[in-house]
């Protein structure tokens, strides 16, 4: 008998739920995001007796009272585990037991998602069965004994989430507290609110969403709702994802969260009804900053008398301007992958105006990639604005500044037009560096700007308009 194989077809034709945790302050609106899901589909496993904000929510509903009964709910319907011996929880031995309890487990075979609310109050019920077992009793007083009760009670809540994170055909999402605390230098440090230590700590290493619903502030200051997704995010809350689809802040929408994670290749070509609702692209808003990065789209136009080589520049046909075709890629943010295109002039014949606009912009552009201070005309500086040829330019990072304008058709387009330097109050935080004054730039340019250790988010995204 051979060993059973999954082959590559095999594997990417079947069914695999996402698993997460959201997690979020008291009130933000975790348990209405049954709203944004197929209540058709979905099975409510309701713990926290919370369900007032979903009164009108046509979907079918559980109440475990017990951890007993969360066990057998999650045995139910995550199916027997082969590894484990007749008298542990989620053995063969109980499924046969919860089987005969509950009956036909094929009746699950109707939900696609299962929403548990909460993940606080699965804990606190664990802790209080742990606390009545024979491992939370000294053997040599017969007293309470608090780590013991605490060692069951992790243990346990790590194997009801693990036996939840092992239904494939299922998405498995989560809904929690989070706690918002202060450390010893008074920063705040944001954690899911769950009895003991070793779940919270384990629970990201299990689930494949670890998601902080929470309240933020654009430039206005007008309050919005979202999701905070990726584990680098300015506010430091916890946040991981393990498809890499998501940004560092999407749309409060469990539905299109859970579509977005799903999401493969074998999506029928013949058939649209599950496919996404047609995505609306509002404009960037002007004067938006945030961290690019450069391509030259290759034209084919050189010069060598005027040191374009390596067929960067591009001629046009119909006018004889050269210039540099410039893609420029949002990199962090709420429009992080969004794509702006422009000009960047070389020569014109109609005058040297568009010349020293491009210049004035490169420059711009190599003191906001580099770091120099823009009034820093030290050798140094100097050196660092200096490139070998367009290429040094192909793949830059900078801080830029976008726009509106109109185009050919009197249509509105995004554009780029400005670098901001390290002058501006605003370029350290977007570039990920400290503020340097003009007597303490580079002895010499890097070529590549610092990593960034947290992406901004200036502005409100177009779905929290």
């Amino acid at each position: 008998m051979s060993f059973p194989f999954i082959t590559a077809e095999q594997r990417l034709a079947e069914k695999r739920g996402s698993k997460g945790v959201i997690l979020g302050p008291s009130g933000v609106g975790k348990t209405t995001l049954l709203k944004t899901a197929d209540a058709t589909r979905t099975l409510f496993i309701d713990l926290e007796a919370g369900d007032l904000a979903v009164l009108d929510w046509p979907g079918d509903s559980v109440r475990p009272r017990t951890w007993q009964e969360c066990r057998d709910l999650a045995c139910y319907i995550g199916g027997p585990n082969p590894a484990l011996r007749d008298d542990q929880s989620y053995s063969q031995a109980h499924y046969d037991q919860v089987c005969a309890l509950y009956g036909d487990p094929a009746m699950l075979a109707k939900y696609s998602l299962i929403f548990v609310d909460s993940i606080t109050v699965a804990g606190r019920l664990c802790l209080q069965w742990a606390k009545g077992q024979p491992q939370a009793f000294s053997e040599k007083t017969g007293k309470p004994d608090t780590r013991g009760a605490y060692g069951l009670h992790a243990s346990e809540l790590v194997g009801w989430l693990t036996q939840l994170q092992h239904v494939r055909d299922k998405d498995i999402w989560l809904v929690g507290i989070l706690d918002e605390k202060l450390d010893d230098f008074n920063r705040k440090v944001f954690s899911p609110q769950i009895e003991g230590s070793k779940a919270a700590l384990e629970l990201p290493g299990i689930v494949d969403q670890v998601i902080s619903m929470v309240v933020l502030k654009s430039d206005d200051g007008t309050p919005y709702r979202a999701f905070v997704c990726q584990h680098i995010n300015p506010w430091g809350y916890p946040a991981k994802d393990r498809s890499g689809r998501l940004e560092v802040v999407e749309e409060p929408h469990l539905g299109r969260l859970i579509f977005m994670n799903s999401y493969s290749n074998n999506a029928a070509w013949n058939d649209f009804n599950d496919a996404e609702d047609q995505r609306e692209y509002a404009l960037i808003p002007p004067k938006t900053l945030a961290k690019v990065i450069m391509a030259i789209r290759p034209g084919g136009y050189d010069d060598p008398s005027q040191g374009w080589t390596g067929g960067y520049a591009t001629r046009s046909d119909k006018t004889g301007a050269i210039y540099l075709n410039a893609k420029f890629t949002i990199l962090e943010g709420p429009f992080a992958k969004r794509v702006v295109f422009g000009l960047i002039g070389l020569s014109s014949p109609k005058g040297p105006e568009w010349t020293h606009i491009g210049r004035s912009f490169l420059r711009a552009i190599l003191n906001s990639a580099r770091g120099i201070h823009p009034a820093d005309n030290s050798p140094q500086a100097q050196s660092a604005r200096r490139i070998k040829g367009f290429a040094d330019l192909d793949g830059v990072e900078f801080v830029a500044r976008i726009d509106v304008e109109k185009d050919q058709n009197g249509d509105d387009k995004n554009v780029i037009k400005a670098a901001i330097q390290p002058d501006h109050k605003e370029y350290a935080v977007l570039m990920g560096q400290p503020m340097r004054t003009p007597s303490q730039a580079p002895s010499a340019p890097t070529g590549t700007p610092p990593m960034t250790s947290a992406p901004a988010v200036p502005t409100r995204p177009a779905w929290a308009q």
